[in-house]
């Protein structure tokens, strides 16, 4: 089993991935590379990317990125939004609400 089948196959990844593929226009994929970096979730709308960092749930890249590979991604254009499994399972809601205004101000 690869790094990707085990980011793939949790129900955090899962279930962040089921809330943005259900937008209009998103696309998620796991386990992406860009730059030479594994990003966590990588989210695609009107041609446009950002990432998200899952921190903390006890599978595959559960550590939180690097400070240069922020900086790393951010250079190449891509924004990266951390979510960690507790503010996850616990504010949900929020997070949620910070996804969607994330979305709504990437057109």
């Amino acid at each position: 089993m690869n790094a990707e089948d085990l980011l793939i196959s949790d129900s955090f990844t899962e279930e962040v991935c089921d809330f943005l593929n259900r937008k209009d226009g998103i696309h998620t994929r796991v386990g992406y590379n860009i730059a030479g970096l594994l990003i966590d979730i990588l989210v695609e709308k009107n041609h446009k990317y950002f990432g998200i960092d899952l921190v903390g749930y006890p599978v595959a890249f559960r550590d939180a990125f690097t400070l240069e590979r922020y900086k790393i991604l951010n250079r190449v254009g891509i924004e990266i939004m951390p979510i960690s499994y507790l503010s996850w399972k616990y504010d949900e809601y929020h997070v949620k609400d910070r996804l969607e205004e994330l979305l709504t101000n990437f057109d």
